[in-house]
């Protein structure tokens, strides 16, 4: 049916987060479409969404490497380079440093593991995020296959304009052969990619189950996320903290884990909020627990498009939303029609945003009717065909 039958998706993991359950999507949709996938895990070997039977998942951390490969060593080139440009190119040393890096950690295990598949050059890999993409555009010049890379975040934010990881991206990522972006803005960073195709691909609203609540909303503000700097819940919580001066009866309630949830737990210390702020593990049947809820609110500093923004206008929920690169948000909100867009870091704005859902009800249920769209304009299956025609374009 196809020409190429193996498809290798690379990223770090497969726990939760939007990158992650995308590539599951991808995968299932894919093998049952007749592909043999295989999903490369390069940082850990968890895997929190199901996947068809026939996917295989190689994580790297389960492999046994020879000893060259498990305590891979700089070359005595690389330790001159380093030495050479130490004091006399900083941009050169970083950039020779963090490849040293990258080639120790992920790069020469990940090109041992292609080196033992069968027929790599001939097959398709898909890579997500920064340092797969930088691992899959740097071994395609060895292994020659095709090469999909996939943005998920805001790359203009994601380092500091002088990190060696944006130096590194020029140098390897004009080897793909196509780049898909959610938005537009993500795709406008990358326009020194004049040789490499650019797609636009939407995340998709996963098949959801939870109907539209149609009653009287309970006093409860939700948020489900990973607890990590770039979704600002301090934000979140100092906005809801001018809020509940005015309004004591709401609560705020926040699903999710995350490496930064001691952060969080301090913030509502001190604002004096333990009573009122909600600390809940993730939540597999999160959208049933929040479907009567006042409103969804989400104060990221950046993301790609969210997919918990998505999936709570897809039930009606009533949303706010961070107007954040790479703009996601505002790709999908048309401002107090389906939801409310804020400047980003505003929590004055949050919190105005906030006080206008609870004192205009009957706009608010509106908005949330006028969200339900979206489960047709990113119908899952809509969106997956474009990536199955995308590969058979190949």
């Amino acid at each position: 049916m196809y020409k190429r039958k193996n498809i290798y998706i690379i990223l770090h993991t497969l726990s939760i987060g939007g990158a992650e359950r995308h590539a599951s999507s991808i995968a299932n949709y894919l093998s049952e479409c007749g592909f043999n996938v295989t999903i490369i895990l390069i940082q850990d070997n968890r895997v929190e969404y199901a996947l068809n039977n026939s996917i295989r998942v190689i994580a790297l951390q389960d492999l046994l490497f020879p000893e060259s490969i498990k305590n891979y060593k700089a070359t005595i080139i690389e330790l001159f380079l380093l030495k050479l440009f130490k004091a006399t190119n900083q941009r050169k040393y970083q950039l020779i440093d963090k490849n040293i890096y990258l080639k120790s950690v992920y790069l020469e295990k990940l090109k041992w593991v292609f080196y033992k598949e069968k027929d790599i050059s001939n097959s398709i890999v898909i890579s997500f995020m920064t340092i797969p993409n930088l691992c899959s555009s740097e071994l395609k010049k060895t292994f020659h296959y095709q090469l999909i890379m996939g943005e998920f975040t805001a790359p203009q934010l994601e380092f500091s304009n002088d990190a060696p990881e944006n130096g590194l991206k020029k140098d390897v990522y004009p080897n793909a052969d196509v780049f898909v972006f959610q938005t537009e803005e993500q795709k406008a960073f990358y326009s020194y990619l004049s040789d490499v195709r650019k797609c636009i691909i939407p995340n998709p609203i996963e098949n959801i189950n939870v109907e539209p609540y149609k009653g009287t909303r309970e006093k409860t503000i939700v948020n489900y996320c990973k607890h990590v700097k770039a979704k600002n819940l301090p934000l979140l919580i100092e906005s809801f903290a001018k809020l509940n001066i005015e309004y004591p009866d709401y609560s705020l309630v926040i699903y999710g884990d995350g490496p930064e949830k001691a952060e969080t737990e301090n913030c509502i210390k001190k604002h004096s909020l333990e009573n009122k702020v909600i600390l809940k593990p993730y939540d597999k049947d999160v959208l049933e627990k929040v479907r009567r809820s006042a409103m969804f609110v989400s104060s990221s500093d950046r993301e790609g498009i969210s997919n918990s923004m998505l999936e709570a206008m897809a039930i009606g929920l009533p949303v706010i939303c961070t107007d954040c690169p790479a703009g996601g948000a505002r790709m999908f909100i048309k401002n107090y029609e389906n939801g409310i867009l804020v400047p980003v870091r505003d929590s004055e704005a949050l919190y105005k945003a906030m006080k206008y859902i609870i004192d205009n009800p009957d706009k608010s249920k509106q908005m949330g009717k006028n969200a339900i769209d979206i489960r047709d304009t990113l119908n899952k299956n809509k969106i997956l065909k474009i990536w199955l025609d995308l590969i058979e374009s190949l």
